[in-house]
């Protein structure tokens, strides 16, 4: 399962509070995404930062239902605002997720269509997650589906990493998860041999 974020409302704090006030935001929020799977026991997954205000989860052996708790779990935990040194912001999660299996096994097909369902709950509400379904185009209507987990109107101002999990999980041995703190503090989860 490969889950792309996108975050609603961050080129405001960007704008309004400056850039260390962001920076400061992407490392609560990386930390709190993270903490919600470790109370959920859920420790051989890979996360990183995959752009300005984008990360990417990688969840290996997740079933839907598994997937949408989780989903579920950090929209609701994200609806609070983020207290920081410059005050409170608000920061909004636009989440696709798209199944290996639905990708035929290819990283860039499954970022390509969870990317895809991403930007549909971007332009649709945005503060949600939408799971790509194989056959539908993600910019259709017909990507809305039962699955859209929580959708609240917002008024609120390594791909290499990824390739060594699938290679890890495609051999069938288990992944050993290597934590590591950038510079700036943002932690980073991925794999090691």
């Amino acid at each position: 399962m490969l889950l792309f974020i996108d975050l609603d409302g961050f080129k405001q704090v960007n704008d309004q509070l400056g850039h260390r006030a962001g920076d400061e935001v992407l490392v609560l929020l990386a930390h709190g995404l993270n903490d919600e799977l470790h109370q959920l026991g859920i420790h051989h997954h890979l996360s990183a930062r995959y752009g300005g205000d984008e990360f990417l989860f990688q969840l290996p052996r997740m079933t839907p239902e598994r997937v949408e708790m989780i989903t579920r779990r950090w929209l609701k935990r994200f609806e609070r605002p983020l207290e920081i040194n410059g005050g409170l912001v608000c920061i909004g999660l636009s989440i696709g997720a798209c199944f290996g299996r639905d990708a035929d096994g290819s990283f860039n097909t499954a970022l390509e269509h969870a990317d895809q369902a991403m930007y549909y709950i971007k332009r649709n509400g945005k503060h949600g997650v939408n799971f790509h379904r194989p056959g539908a185009s993600a910019l259709s209507e017909e990507v809305v589906n039962e699955r859209v987990v929580h959708t609240v109107p917002l008024s609120r101002d390594a791909e290499v990493a990824l390739q060594e999990l699938e290679r890890t999980s495609s051999r069938g041995t288990e992944p050993k998860l290597v934590s590591a703190l950038t510079p700036t503090g943002l932690k980073i989860d991925t794999v090691s041999k």
